[in-house]
């Protein structure tokens, strides 16, 4: 079963995209996304303690 299914693999058609390099980008853009998030998130939090402050004085 192994070995057919390794002839298979060998014998995909040209057009299918390459799975590693896919999952390649993918990771990269999921930590692009998540670096993003991370700086949203501390921008979001230096508002709001800004307007806290804010309202205190």
């Amino acid at each position: 079963i192994m070995a057919s299914l390794g002839q298979a693999l060998d014998k995909k058609p040209q057009h299918m995209p390459d799975l590693e390099a896919s999952l390649k980008a993918f990771d990269a853009i999921d930590v692009e996304l998540h670096e993003l998030t991370l700086a949203a998130n501390s921008e979001v939090s230096r508002q709001l303690t800004r307007k806290e402050e804010e309202e205190i004085r």
